[in-house]
């Protein structure tokens, strides 16, 4: 697009590029294997891929795009979708199949916004920052997480939901095309272990990825574990960015142990924050010893009125090792 051919008064255009990738994270024997004339395995297929990509449903000012998969139907790619205002939304419907002989689960999910800049190379990360990403089931729009099943011969519908600035916060406009290019979100199934789904969203996995913020609390992480450093005499906190949705979960489980920090002042908050521009509530208190090895378990009875958390832990003073961190499902 020229500058000439630009309307008057348009305040914002985003275009949009967007793949969406599955990937299987387990390998299947696909030959026939005989054990001495007594047990053999048998020909398995793993085969999990996209179908029934629906247009793009755009609302206010936005322009959905085009999307194309490619051969093996793993990659779908979105182009040329734009936004012009803020509360703009493109809704992408798609159906995930597993035609395998093998049930799976999801393993983990990663949605990220590789570049975000403006054509005049202005600074923009004030509206980039208002880009949200939201992968989501269909039918009753919670969030796709990890532990989530998809069974042999199963399909089910996703949303991915594309939304610029949508509580429609900023004060200010750019005055300058902006473009979003390597959008990618990924979903990776794995096999379900034993038959059986996994049991836990695993916390401590996305805290490892860096995809959290933090407020007073310095974040180290090693190979098995994490630490967590709050100065002394202020409270730190770290929270994670990936919502989760209470009702699937009862419990919170942390493992770690207390490292240093004053003997006088200290304590330990597992809790959640419905909204990342706050601390959140905790969901109890615990005061570990100098050196105590700790396994704390704490009851996820939310009000039916929180539909979604961003779990954190918030702590004073010192350093702590996590060891392990979850929420226990259903």
């Amino acid at each position: 697009m020229t500058k000439k051919d630009r309307v008057q008064n348009i305040i914002l255009i985003i275009m949009v590029i967007c793949v969406i990738t599955l990937t299987v994270a387990y390998a299947i024997l696909i030959q026939n294997l005989d054990i001495n004339g007594v047990a053999s395995v048998k020909k398995s297929e793993w085969n999990i891929h996209f179908t029934n990509v629906l247009s793009p449903q755009a609302s206010g000012h936005a322009t959905g795009g085009n999307t194309t998969l490619n051969e093996k139907k793993t990659v779908l790619t979105i182009t040329d979708g734009t936004f012009l205002a803020p509360g703009d939304k493109i809704v992408y419907t798609f159906d995930i199949i597993n035609e395998g002989d093998i049930d799976a689960e999801v393993e983990t999910t990663l949605s990220n916004i590789g570049e975000c800049t403006s054509i005049d190379n202005v600074d923009v990360s004030n509206y980039c920052n208002k880009i949200s990403l939201e992968l989501v089931y269909a039918d009753t729009n919670d969030s796709v997480e990890q532990g989530d099943e998809l069974l042999s011969k199963e399909s089910k519908t996703l949303k991915l939901i594309i939304t610029y600035n949508k509580n429609k916060e900023l004060t200010t406009l750019p005055n300058s095309e902006i473009n979003l290019s390597n959008i990618t979100t990924e979903i990776n199934y794995a096999m379900l272990q034993n038959g059986e789904s996994s049991k836990k969203a695993d916390l401590l996995s996305e805290l490892k990825s860096s995809d959290y913020i933090t407020d007073g609390m310095t974040v180290t992480t090693h190979d098995n574990y994490i630490s967590l450093y709050s100065p002394y005499g202020s409270d730190g906190i770290v929270i994670l960015k990936k919502e989760y949705n209470p009702k699937k979960y009862t419990k919170m489980i942390i493992k770690g142990k207390r490292i240093d920090g004053d003997s006088s002042y200290y304590h330990f908050f597992p809790g959640y924050t419905t909204t990342l521009s706050s601390w959140g509530s905790n969901l109890k208190t615990f005061f570990p010893s100098y050196g105590e090895s700790f396994e704390y378990t704490v009851d996820l009875n939310l009000s039916d009125s929180i539909t979604s958390i961003y779990p954190r832990i918030q702590y004073c003073v010192g350093t702590i090792d996590i060891y392990e961190w979850y929420l226990e499902k259903n």
